[in-house]
């Protein structure tokens, strides 16, 4: 086994025999079983038997004189009593749950002088200089030592990642990033389980808690956890274990979950067993590096492993698309840039069966429905994406009955069974029209779910998971995530202007070894944001082509469109796009800086119905102002 941590350190407190409290039953058998199963990754463990408050400090002192700290692990292991008391600030005014582990001598009444709170524990392994150093606790309301620290990228309690074999670069990433992680035997709210009943016809006590047993399996079981890389991560522990204390403990009617999160200290490295087996030479390299984001792209059905944020909005629609037999008709309903197809396409889309059928209205909507064939089995769901071109894309101004006619036909291939459900996309201000339309040959038949806002933990997804899944990382994570999201989270519509921002980064990183994204190449990325407005108007000099200001609002506004009181994008055929032939020049260079620089996107297809996709939101509103002056 090649060396990669100079020493193992494992801190285990076990707590049963009580003054004050109940008496346990298992705690110093837990923590005899976990250092039996430390031991095989070369853990020197410590076992601290029924240790009263006194104790426990000075062990937490000790902990910073270990030698060699930092090149060491560090595992702090407790079983015994949990315990939420509430507090108020002094005046009674605000309540908070604060939580503490209980030493041999704890008092019921006391806890604040005999107990030792989470908090402090939390406080202890924050000064410590150990890179990788993991915190396992056992007990009632362990879950609380959440309220201790800095909630960042927390696991689900019940999430279970696929296992894969960890790459070069990921472990180079999670070894060389400092890590401080907690994983706990209950949530905030949950008691754990001491011990259970085998399920024999003869009761039999089983000598160690649910979790101490599991967690021992996994660790004795490496070559079912560790997918024979000879790295465990926690995330790994957490697949494993998750399941099984869930059934052990839903056998006995009591529901008991684990959950995996992070201290402030934390820089996205991740704690790592390492095997006997494990040869850090034999580690697979992740190969070609591959652009995790979409820029102005919409995520496609391919794209599903990297579509991320809007796991709610998912389930949302598919318990919808499940009742298509009530409700045929389902329109997913967005401001500009809200990622209505993205969500529909790559999120809803992969989870349905048969492959469902992807169209557009486009300038002909009803050929577009013609053209739906005859299922051969079962009939899939429809998707209709931007449903809008209705009014912007088709010539409903001289056939007013286009849109009604559009959705008798729609909801004649229901009826028809050629497929079993439409599922639709459209831009939020066109609801009023199309929605008139459909009540008009069914009452009740609108049925819209608008696309939820995205919150923090959200945008914690979108930005860290794609890179994860790619095999790259951001450092320091906490901060640099925190500081993208400060950037977009108040932005209106900004989830166009955030793919952009993160597809330029990975562009600007793309060659590195370390597959590593720093704070700094944000900051450089902002300032050539900025910059790219001035470039816009200097590459009329680059051109060598005389551009006026009047040719250059001419030729923005067709990017924008201005409704409700505000400039919002459209997209734009280069049918639309041609001017008088002495201004094809500067046609040509304005749109090639424009999708030079991704501020524009252009798919590429034949004839004048080509299309110049629009630009990320921001850009359409400072479109918008220059079309103004």
């Amino acid at each position: 086994m090649t060396t990669v941590f100079q020493h193992r350190y494992a801190y285990l407190i076990g707590v049963q025999d009580y003054r004050f409290v109940n008496k346990l039953e298992t705690p110093l058998q837990d923590t005899q079983a976990v250092s039996s199963a430390l031991s095989k990754y070369g853990f020197t463990s410590k076992r601290y038997d029924n240790p009263d408050r006194a104790e426990i400090e000075v062990l937490l002192a000790e902990l910073a004189t270990l030698p060699d700290p930092e090149t060491s692990q560090l595992v702090f292991y407790f079983a015994g009593h949990g315990k939420g008391v509430e507090v108020s600030d002094g005046e009674g005014q605000h309540q908070s749950v604060q939580g503490y582990v209980l030493p041999v001598d704890a008092e019921p009444g006391a806890l604040e002088t005999t107990a030792i709170s989470m908090q402090a524990i939390a406080g202890a392994v924050s000064a410590l200089r150990f890179p990788q150093v993991l915190l396992i606790l056992d007990c009632c309301y362990a879950g609380m030592f959440r309220q201790a620290t800095s909630r960042f990228r927390d696991m689900l309690d019940d999430a279970e990642a696929p296992l894969k074999k960890i790459k070069l670069e990921e472990f180079d990433y999670y070894t060389r990033y400092q890590a401080r992680q907690v994983y706990t035997s209950t949530a905030y709210n949950q008691k754990a389980l001491d011990s259970y009943q085998s399920g024999s016809t003869t009761p039999v006590q089983n000598p160690i808690s649910p979790f101490a047993e599991v967690l021992c399996q996994a660790l004795n079981d490496p070559a079912t956890v560790d997918n024979r890389d000879g790295v465990i991560t926690i995330a790994e522990l957490q697949t494993y274990i998750h399941r099984r204390l869930s059934g052990l403990a839903g056998g006995q009617q009591h529901e008991q979950n684990t959950c995996v999160f992070t201290l402030p200290e934390h820089e996205g490295g991740e704690f790592v067993f390492l095997t006997e087996s494990f040869d850090y030479t034999n580690l697979e390299s992740l190969g070609d590096a591959q652009n995790p984001y979409k820029g102005l792209q919409s995520y496609e059905p391919k794209d599903a492993a990297l579509f991320c944020g809007r796991d709610q909005a998912v389930r949302d629609l598919r318990e919808r698309c499940a009742k298509f037999s009530e409700h045929p008709l389902q329109v997913v309903v967005g401001a500009s840039g809200s990622g209505k197809s993205s969500l529909v396409k790559a999120g809803v889309v992969p989870h349905l069966s048969p492959k469902p059928l992807i169209i557009r209205p486009g300038l002909d909507p009803l050929a577009s429905l013609a053209a739906v064939p005859t299922p051969e089995g079962a009939p899939p769901v429809l998707v209709v994406d931007q449903l809008e071109e209705l009014v912007t894309q088709a010539d409903n101004r001289r056939d007013a009955t286009l849109i009604p006619t559009f959705f008798k036909t729609l909801f004649e291939l229901y009826e028809q069974k050629k497929v079993s459900g439409i599922l639709g996309t459209l831009r939020i201000e066109f609801v009023d029209p199309l929605k008139k339309a459909v009540e008009g040959l069914r009452t009740g038949g609108w049925q819209q779910y608008p696309v939820p806002v995205l919150d923090v933990d959200d945008l914690q997804d979108i930005i860290i998971t794609p890179a994860l899944r790619m095999g790259w990382f951001y450092y320091p994570e906490r901060s640099l995530v925190a500081r993208i999201i400060r950037e977009f989270r108040l932005y209106p519509n900004a989830l166009p202007l955030l793919s952009l921002t993160l597809d330029d980064l990975f562009r600007r990183c793309a060659g590195r070894k370390d597959r590593t994204i720093k704070e700094e190449d944000f900051v450089e990325i902002g300032a050539v944001l900025k910059g790219k407005e001035a470039d816009l108007k200097a590459v009329t000099t680059a051109s060598g082509v005389a551009i006026s200001d009047e040719f250059r609002q001419n030729l923005l506004r067709r990017f924008v469109t201005f409704q409700n009181g505000e400039y919002v994008r459209r997209r734009v055929t280069a049918g639309e796009l041609l001017f008088d032939p002495a201004q094809n020049e500067a046609r040509r260079a304005l749109l090639e800086f424009l999708a030079r620089n991704r501020l524009i996107n252009e798919v590429k297809q034949s004839g004048p119905q080509a299309e110049f996709r629009e630009g990320p939101a921001r850009t359409g509103r400072r479109m918008g102002h220059r079309c103004r002056r």
